[in-house]
């Protein structure tokens, strides 16, 4: 960003780890994402913020470093009026809340096990 609104705006983005859901926000060039892994970026979320205040929501974890410990599990909702949604991991919610709109499909992935590994989804 340049000229006035430089002035008047910080920008503060954060990406969304197919294995890790969405991850804590950052500015000013500060590194975004995973550095590496099974997982894969799905998203990147931009926000314009009045010069000098607070993120827009938690920055703790903008960046990750190394591979994740162990597999994770990655769900992704179908819902009513909107299709499909990105992806979450780390314990987020599927679909949407307080929206009145139906849960249609999961898909459900099992990251960073070995070959062979599967999951399954009952509702």
């Amino acid at each position: 960003m340049s000229g006035g609104l430089a002035e008047r705006y910080d920008v503060w983005y954060r990406s969304c780890d197919s294995a890790r859901g969405w991850l804590g926000w950052a500015s000013a060039g500060e590194p975004s994402g995973v550095e590496s892994g099974a997982s894969g970026l799905t998203a990147v979320q931009v926000a314009l913020v009045a010069k000098g205040s607070a993120a827009p929501g938690p920055a703790e974890g903008a960046y990750v470093s190394g591979a994740a410990s162990g597999p994770s599990l990655v769900l992704q909702g179908h819902v009513a009026e909107r299709g499909w949604l990105p992806a979450v991991g780390g314990g987020e919610d599927v679909g949407t809340t307080g929206r009145g709109l139906a849960l249609q499909a999961v898909r459900a992935s099992l990251e960073g096990a070995g070959e062979g590994s599967s999951v399954s989804v009952a509702c």
